[in-house]
């Protein structure tokens, strides 16, 4: 198990802390990894996750975007179908 699939499992540990599951959504945010995506994907989708949690999942995943570039897509009707192509990948990939 690698640093990233760590983080994701004390992430997605609905039995874990708090604490330490706020703190595997910000350091997932530090790699640029579908893996930690998906899982950051995963609780900002689930309505039941305690809000801070999901404030830093969020944060997390903007990070991940700027270091793709997806909020470099273009303007108008082009750069919001890039992004919802890009969202459905991301959504629809496994974890």
């Amino acid at each position: 198990m690698d640093t990233i699939d760590g983080l994701i499992s004390v992430l997605l540990n609905t039995t874990a802390r708090i604490d330490e599951r706020d703190d595997a959504g910000i350091d997932l945010g530090k790699y640029d990894d579908d893996r930690a995506l998906n899982a950051l994907l995963t609780i900002v989708l689930d309505p039941n996750v305690e809000p801070f949690i999901n404030d830093a999942c969020g944060e997390s995943i903007a990070r991940i975007w700027i270091k793709r570039n997806y909020f470099n897509l273009g303007t108008g009707e082009q750069g919001r179908n890039k992004l919802y192509v890009c969202c459905d990948a991301m959504l629809s990939a496994e974890i």
